[in-house]
């Protein structure tokens, strides 16, 4: 295999690029594309069995992986900002060389170094865009500090300044005076008013850094947490401000866009957000808790404001998915029963949490208490989908019979949960199997009193009736 290593590196090494025009950057693209199919391949076969390859041949794979990486990075680049778009392929190409020579032969986005040096070229980036688009360069609010939504441009004097609208007409109500925030210019009879130029160009240029945001995404996903391992402590520490953001618009945390730009702060996309906590759940579980339970006590009152609520129900979501990520790829039946062990083992520590704490207590918001509200909706929903299968394998009924007594236990002590149980019923398998529970001696305990004498079950789940 040394011969394959060397070639490789030898091969990866020789590779550069002239990335001015669009021609060259497709023509290096191609020959790219050519490559991969042979780099994939000795990558694999170290995957497959790490003893392949000698100790020597291992460290020459691991230069041969950080010139990848640097390929990888231009390559994403190329396709999501670059190549698609015309009109920001000419703001970016005079960057795309800097971009190549600062990841440099070492490049590792799974280090601190590679990915403030990307963040870096991709802030300058985005800075001469803003002057591209606009002369004096728009790129936040100069009060909110975010991106600027419903823009009003300022009447001042030798350059005009621009606000958001809501930001600057508190501005104004609070000041008691038409005054520019930053300059300090009067102006007595100005309007707010959105101007349609101003919002063309920042609609500019906020298409650009949502080309650039998406890019970014991928070089997370695809390199950060490649090989199935984390990056590092502090790349995780960075990623993890990408969750929440103190946002002065709200006045207090927010959830965040992933982005590398510190004005893109509030998340138009949660699909994207519960992907990068999910990986990052998976990657490093204390840490993410630390920052989360780091939150929470930031939060005045148990479920204080829709942004709390956001975040709670974005860790429960991505936690109870990684329950799921531990799973053998086994049997169908062998499936079933690791995760009804799983399951079994969860709700009963959520028992012992809920034993210990009085959650009507207002001060109990926390990460273990959200940790918990994870583990009885998976096990209460492996619960339900069992009973609706229909097994027939006998161990799948002993570890049913077992789940089942141990949820009827819980269900008698926390009304919430027996009713979050309800209602996921209804909501994944309908009007049908919760009237079957009715007739079912050992089931019927799953259907509250109060439920049982409704004739109509269309309407009968309020939103109380869930657990976040």
């Amino acid at each position: 295999m040394t011969i394959d290593v060397k070639s490789l590196k030898h091969v990866l090494s020789s590779i550069d690029g002239d990335f001015r025009t669009q021609i060259k950057q497709r023509k290096w693209l191609n020959e790219i594309h050519k490559l991969f199919p042979v780099v994939q391949r000795v990558m694999d076969l170290f995957k497959k069995d790490n003893g392949v390859y000698s100790a020597g041949n291992q460290i020459i794979l691991d230069e041969c992986r950080c010139l990848w990486s640097r390929i990888t990075v231009m390559k994403l680049f190329f396709e999501h900002v670059s190549l698609p778009h015309n009109e920001f392929a000419k703001l970016i190409s005079l960057k795309c060389r800097a971009m190549w020579l600062g990841l440099g032969k070492s490049a590792n986005l799974k280090m601190n170094k590679s990915v403030k040096m990307l963040v870096k070229i991709l802030n300058d980036m985005n800075m001469n865009a803003g002057k591209v688009y606009y002369k004096s360069g728009i790129h936040k609010c100069g009060m909110c500090e975010e991106r600027i939504a419903d823009p009003v441009m300022l009447p001042c004097e030798p350059e005009q300044h621009v606000f958001c609208k809501e930001c600057i007409e508190e501005y104004f109500r609070t000041e008691k005076a038409r005054k520019c925030p930053t300059c300090k210019s009067e102006f007595d009879d100005f309007q707010c008013k959105e101007q349609s130029k101003v919002s063309a160009a920042i609609a500019k240029h906020n298409a650009f850094r949502q080309c650039c945001n998406s890019f970014f995404m991928e070089v997370i996903s695809q390199l950060c947490f490649a090989d199935g391992r984390p990056p590092s402590e502090e790349v995780i520490k960075m990623l993890l401000g990408y969750v929440t953001i103190d946002s002065k618009k709200q006045k207090q945390q927010a959830t965040r866009n992933v982005s590398p730009f510190p004005e893109d702060c509030i998340d138009p996309n949660p699909v994207v957000r519960s992907f990068l906590l999910q990986l990052l759940l998976q990657s490093n579980l204390e840490q993410v808790k630390e920052h989360v339970e780091g939150y929470l006590a930031n939060c005045n009152f148990f479920m204080k404001g829709s942004n709390a609520v956001s975040i709670c129900a974005l860790f429960i979501n991505c936690l109870e998915d990684t329950y799921y990520s531990g799973v053998s790829q086994d049997s169908a039946d062998n499936q079933t029963c690791e995760l009804m062990q799983d399951a079994h083992g969860k709700l009963q520590s959520a028992q012992v949490f809920f034993t210990r704490q009085n959650i009507n207590d207002s001060g109990s918001l926390s990460v273990q208490l959200l940790e918990a509200i994870a583990q009885i909706r998976f096990a209460f929903t492996i619960l339900i989908d069992v009973i609706q299968q229909h097994h027939d394998s006998l161990n799948i009924k002993r570890l049913l019979s077992m789940l089942l007594k141990e949820a009827c236990e819980f269900c008698k002590k926390n009304k919430q949960a027996q009713l979050y149980l309800v209602r996921y019923m209804y909501k994944a398998y309908g009007r049908d199997a919760i009237n079957q529970l009715r007739d079912d001696v050992q089931l019927d305990w799953i259907l509250p009193d109060e439920l049982k004498v409704q004739v109509c079950f269309t309407q009968m789940f309020p939103t109380v009736y869930k657990l976040i």
